[in-house]
């Protein structure tokens, strides 16, 4: 089962800053199916937060096919609003017997220590030996199962553009990027299309999307 708060988290406030490479080496193409310099420039949230969705799905798309490592800052406040504890795990995602692997490398921007490489090393172990022993109806079972997955995740995405009320608050500038600001409030008569997001309804934060690509 799909954990819906997880997913929602991961959705509205996950930070990440990573690099993708493709499997084959060579450099990642533009993150977007269109040109996404070439849509007319909108100061509606809404629509941008649209087209940032449709970016989502996109990318979402490309990383089947590509190796790349997230940097992950979870930020935790307190009922004020005021950083009480940051925590930040850097990950290496990689392709093994075809699907997507992650595996921790880095914590609060530090080498793994010995014990946390070893069970880091443990898990690839038991991933490549499950798989390994893995009859032709087992893997045609899980690759399915993690289609329709995909699926519903990125169904229950969608819904957020109809489970909020977007507000522009304004510019900024992360990471040497120019980046629209847009706070999320629950939208009222919100109806959910997709198991668990009800949970959407419970959330607000804010969200910021690259001016030049959406991202």
């Amino acid at each position: 089962m799909i954990n819906p708060l997880r997913k929602a988290i991961v959705i509205l406030i996950f930070l990440g800053l990573g690099c993708a490479i493709p499997a084959h080496g060579q450099e990642a193409p533009a993150a977007s199916a269109e040109n996404p310099t070439a849509l007319p420039s909108t100061s509606d949230p809404k629509e941008i937060v649209r087209r940032a969705m449709e970016m989502d799905q996109h990318n979402f798309e490309l990383a089947r096919n590509y190796i790349y490592q997230e940097r992950r800052v979870l930020k935790m406040l307190d009922k004020h609003g005021k950083q009480k504890h940051q925590q930040i795990e850097t990950f290496d995602w990689s392709i093994l017997y075809g699907e997507p692997y992650s595996r921790r490398i880095e914590k609060d921007d530090k080498p793994l220590n010995a014990k946390d490489e070893r069970k880091e090393q443990d898990k690839v172990n038991k991933f490549i030996a499950k798989r390994k022993n893995e009859s032709e109806s087992e893997q045609k079972k899980r690759l399915e199962k993690q289609e329709k997955e995909r699926r519903e995740d990125r169904a229950f995405a969608l819904d957020i553009v109809n489970a909020y009320d977007f507000r522009l608050a304004g510019e900024e500038q992360i990471a040497g990027r120019d980046v629209y600001a847009i706070d999320a409030t629950p939208r009222q008569g919100f109806h959910p299309t997709q198991p668990h997001a009800d949970i959407l309804p419970k959330l607000k934060g804010r969200v910021w999307i690259d001016k030049k690509d959406y991202g």
